[in-house]
């Protein structure tokens, strides 16, 4: 008889077992591996980011004419184009099902998100193509939580291959997205180039755009037989004129030095004058001063001696916000009249 209840546990066990088992089964395999993917990541020309922290806003990044934009609705920039590929053609389009969240933190991840979370809707035109809810890493921050609306719980995603948690490309600051560049120009687009040195204005010179060819001048107004393969070379080096990456200097959360700056002469400063837009676009570059308190509180400053990197601060004009420009990106565009004479 004993060995009879001892048989009959055993097997009720092994049933038990294998029902979970079943069950975990198929609900591992109720998604697809790709249920989170964009089949098609090229098709996407609108994006919507919205935080379920109130605090934390919204984005809206739409394509047109090929460039890319992004607004919190209070404020609208030129997108990173680069940033906005990794998102489309890596973190969507090759992310996957690693395994559904377990019993055991479902409750937990599913608050998370719910809080914290972000929403993403990828869209071709007025056509919903993917939304997901993007949450925090895994423990070991190796995966992401995430979730697709309608399905029973959240699920851990990951790219096979990379090791690291997706989260940051779901951001909803506007900053992140923003271009990097002050200026993004090609010959084609420029009109004339003026370039100024205040403090050596004989160092000043325009280039024009005449009747095919490019031609120089003095800022008084005289013709220059200036080299014609140099001038050419000039109209092409405003493309992607970028500032450092990363989030404003410091100096803009101090109005007083930031107003002090922007109140002074900058010692170089470009405008381009582009077809078909007005006012020109300008830039000034100013000098950092090596007491410069937001230089001393800048993460790395310590390195400008040893290594001789030149750092500037840049404005466009228009705007209040001051970024850092290193010289090894201006160098190439900081050019003299004396540099094209024949």
């Amino acid at each position: 008889m004993k060995r009879i209840w001892i048989t009959l546990v055993i097997l009720v066990i092994t049933v038990l077992a294998a029902l979970l088992l079943w069950k975990n089964v198929n609900r591992t395999s109720a998604l697809s591996p790709r249920a989170f993917a964009l089949d098609n990541p090229s098709a996407v020309n609108r994006i919507f980011f919205s935080s379920n922290n109130a605090k934390a806003g919204y984005l809206i990044f739409e394509k047109k004419a090929g460039r890319w934009t992004v607004t919190d609705g209070k404020s609208t920039f030129n997108a990173d184009t680069a940033s906005i590929h990794d998102l489309l053609f890596w973190v969507m389009a090759k992310n996957e099902v690693y395994s559904p969240v377990p019993d055991a933190s479902k409750d937990l991840v599913t608050k998370d998100i719910s809080i914290s979370g972000v929403k993403a809707i990828f869209y071709n035109g007025k056509s919903e193509l993917k939304t997901i809810y993007a949450g925090g890493p895994t423990p070991n921050q190796e995966m992401t939580y995430m979730y697709l609306p309608g399905t029973e719980r959240p699920s851990i995603i990951h790219i096979p291959g990379h090791t690291g948690y997706l989260s940051p490309y779901f951001k909803t600051s506007i900053d992140q997205w923003r271009s990097l560049a002050m200026l993004d120009a090609g010959p084609e687009d420029i009109e004339k180039v003026l370039v100024l040195w205040p403090q050596n204005a004989e160092d000043g010179f325009e280039i024009r755009r005449e009747e095919g060819s490019v031609k120089m001048y003095t800022l008084e107004g005289t013709a220059v037989n200036a080299r014609q393969t140099l001038l050419e070379a000039y109209m092409e080096v405003f493309r992607n004129v970028n500032h450092e990456a990363g989030d404003q200097a410091g100096v803009n959360r101090n109005s007083k030095a930031r107003d002090s700056l922007l109140a002074s002469t900058p010692f170089f400063r470009v405008k381009l004058f582009l077809k078909g837009k007005q006012p020109p676009v300008e830039l000034n570059i100013y000098r950092m001063q090596k007491d410069d308190p937001s230089l001393s509180a800048m993460k790395g400053a310590e390195s400008l001696q040893v290594y001789e990197t030149e750092q500037f601060w840049a404005n466009l004009t228009g705007s209040r916000e001051i970024w850092v420009m290193q010289d090894v990106v201006l160098k190439n565009r900081m050019k003299r009249l004396k540099d094209f004479i024949r």
